[in-house]
């Protein structure tokens, strides 16, 4: 299990200073992606490998071919990010599915350890703990339990995160509504210490679970809810090298928090963060980009990246500078400049927006990933932005309002050497202008708006 690398420590995370004490946490428009939400079962519990090249997931099963007919199990699923930004969903074969509720709750840096929800024992009451298994031959081991001393979980309500350093595991226990959050450290190589709570200032009353802590160890994320309210993310900050001292923890504002349960956040070096919630009905899975905002202006969140030595640095999503966070974009498929019909009423918003604000006017910027010539990229961002432009005016919008410009592949806001950064980059960005054609500073709340298609990548 142990690894050796050299890492390189590059930039610093999340920034909040005595400057800025009015800033909080949000992040860009959730996306819901698609390809692994499903209508009827729930998806939940995702982490993306550090190498942004797969996602893992829990579902629930399908009890209607299941041979534990009326038993509800949460099993391992996963998708990796294919050449043109499909996904490929596939469910975790034996031993990481055995019948029981599994979970990916971890992993090393490099993806090829796996820590478990569980310890697979068929014994109902030695059930309860962590396990890791290892990628040996292209295939994983069996299960092996990880020894936590005393870590006395009542009840069957419990979480746990792993962080990549294989050396800190937060814990979520207690009795169900009343989950508090406690933290185990590797002492040696095969010995743990006894879970110890995080304090007053982050467990309280309510109940308080799947914790996520930040590649530099600093900065907390949780959900924390209660019986008779809905169940949001949190944020807090490490103030030294104790594990009881924290900031007071902020709820991160919206969009990324509903009036649903909300829960099981974590994120990548770049700021790219999966949840899950049940905004939409059932349990689905989100994405979105990490911000950090004041009363004014949306920027984006400086992070952490670790690597290995001698390793180039391929961040998942690029950092968006403030001007061009206008949070509104239509996503195209592979050499693709049509709009698919479940476009058109997020187009519609857009519309509705403009005619309740005259005033203001749309730069429409069509972008396109690094595939094919510069020239042909050119050409193709250019009728991508004609295609919204030519939509907005059948609807009504007069052309003078409107700003239609290609970018080609100079502005991405994704990493073209990922086949998911690629089919972000396939978009139509919208900015909002004022009267003087500057980039408005300010995004009203109800100006957002994103289309996604079918084939861009899974939203």
């Amino acid at each position: 299990m142990k690894k050796c690398f050299l890492f390189t420590i590059l930039g610093a995370i999340i920034v909040l200073t005595s400057q800025a004490q009015e800033k909080r946490l949000t992040s860009t428009p959730p996306l819901s992606i698609n390809k692994i939400n499903t209508p009827d079962l729930e998806e939940a519990v995702p982490f993306i490998t550090l190498d942004g090249k797969r996602i893992y997931f829990t579902r629930t099963n399908d009890q209607s071919s299941s041979i534990l007919k009326n038993k509800v199990l949460h099993e391992i699923w996963y998708a990796n990010f294919s050449e043109g930004g499909e996904l490929e969903v596939k469910k975790a074969p034996r031993p990481l599915n055995a019948g029981l509720n599994s979970a990916v709750i971890g992993f090393n840096y490099d993806g090829t350890t796996l820590y478990l929800f569980g310890t697979y024992n068929k014994l109902f009451r030695e059930q309860k703990g962590i396990s890791f298994s290892s990628l040996v031959n292209e295939q994983w081991s069996k299960p092996l339990k990880l020894k936590i001393p005393d870590l006395d979980i009542e009840g069957g309500f419990y979480g746990l995160y792993m962080h990549p350093s294989e050396k800190v595991l937060l814990i979520s226990k207690g009795v169900a509504g009343n989950e508090d959050l406690y933290v185990s450290l590797r002492e040696t190589d095969d010995q743990w210490s006894a879970p110890k709570s995080l304090g007053a200032v982050i467990n309280t009353p309510d109940f308080e679970i799947s914790p996520f802590i930040t590649e530099d160890q600093q900065h907390l994320f949780f959900s924390r809810g209660s019986s008779t309210g809905d169940t949001d993310i949190f944020h807090a900050k490490r103030l030294d090298q104790s594990w009881t001292n924290w900031s007071v923890p902020q709820r991160l504002l919206s969009p990324i928090n509903s009036k649903g349960f909300d829960a099981y956040f974590s994120m990548l070096p770049d700021s790219t963060v999966v949840f899950s919630s049940n905004r939409a009905g059932t349990s689905d899975i989100y994405l979105a980009k990490l911000m950090v905002t004041d009363t004014t202006i949306s920027e984006p969140l400086p992070v952490t990246k670790i690597q290995k030595e001698n390793e180039p640095t391929t961040p998942l999503l690029k950092t968006i500078e403030p001007e061009a966070t206008a949070k509104n974009y239509v996503f195209f498929g592979f050499n693709e400049a049509s709009l698919e019909a479940n476009q058109k009423p997020a187009l519609d918003q857009v519309v509705a927006f403009l005619e309740r604000n005259p005033d203001l006017r749309v730069e429409i910027g069509g972008h396109a990933d690094h595939i094919d010539t510069e020239p042909f990229n050119q050409e193709l961002s250019s009728r991508r932005a004609r295609t919204v432009t030519n939509y907005l005016v059948s609807q009504g919008i007069e052309p003078g309002r409107l700003r239609s410009i290609g970018y080609g592949e100079l502005l991405p806001v994704a990493n073209n050497e990922h086949p998911y950064g690629r089919s972000l980059n396939r978009r139509v960005e919208i900015k909002w202008l004022n009267v003087s054609g500057q980039v408005a500073s300010r995004m009203p709340e109800d100006s957002r708006v994103i289309a996604g298609s079918e084939t861009s990548g899974g939203f």
